[in-house]
Formats: structure tokens, sequence, C-alpha cells
């Protein structure tokens, strides 16, 4: 708190004099400001990693979450995909598509705000695999 106060007494008072420092500059010194106030107690770097680490868990199990719609229009199955499409989240969407190779499947990826490499990768195996049993992926 002591720590906060005084940086907050010499930006009030030095605030004119720095308006002419660079941003990097002003960033250091708030990164080095920011590390003083961790270092001190011996259980706080540990809290601020278990913090980290159950945001990214929590990040994670809500982002692995993909809606699938499944719909039968005919001889055609189409899917509405909505959710983040990326490593985590592929299993039940490749599971559903490698079910029926033969199969003409329309994967509808309009509610997909991020796809990663993975699972670019995925559909274009699979629909090379459709192809070589006489089926189709068609993607819209």
């Amino acid at each position: 708190m002591i720590a906060a106060g005084a940086v907050v007494l010499i930006a009030w008072v030095l605030g004119p004099f720095l308006t002419g420092l660079p941003m990097p500059a002003i960033a250091g010194v708030l990164v080095l400001v920011g590390i003083g106030m961790i270092q001190g107690h011996p259980l706080r770097p540990f809290r601020i990693e278990g913090a980290v680490l159950a945001s990214v868990a929590f990040f994670v199990a809500s982002v692995s979450k993909v809606e699938l719609t499944i719909s039968q229009d005919g001889d055609q199955e189409r899917i509405e995909v909505g959710g983040n499409l990326f490593y985590a989240s592929l299993d039940r969407l490749a599971k559903h598509l490698r079910g029926d190779p033969s199969a003409h499947t329309i994967l509808d990826l309009r509610c997909v705000p991020y796809c990663d490499a993975a699972a670019r990768d995925m559909i274009q195996n699979l629909q090379k695999e459709r192809l070589r049993h006489g089926g189709k992926l068609d993607i819209a």
C-alpha cells in the first residue's frame, strides 16, 4: 500500500515532467514497481501462480465446449458448429465425422469465431478420407 501511495504521489508531483518520457520507459517503470510489490511475502508468488493456473484452466474449459446441431436433409447431413475449433475441442466433432466415411455432410462453420491449424488439418484430412470412401464433406 505504501509503494502504491508513493507511486501515485510521485506521478502527481512529477506528472508534468513525465509527459515527455517515451511510453516504453514508463511501461518498464510500472513493471518494475509491480514486481517490487509482489516480492515481500513468501506465499504471494504461489498465490499468483495459482491464480494464473486457475484462470488458464477455466479459460480452456470454457472454450473447449463446442455446440453441434445435427440435422438430416434427405441423404445429406448438416452439422452446424458453434464455438471455437482448436486442438482441445475437436474430439466430439472428429468422432462424429469419422462415423460414416461414405456419407455426404455439410459442415456449417459460420458460428465459429476461431479455428486453429489443428482443426483445419483435421477437416482437410476428413475431406480426403471421405473422398476415398465415396463420401463428401463440404464446408459452408
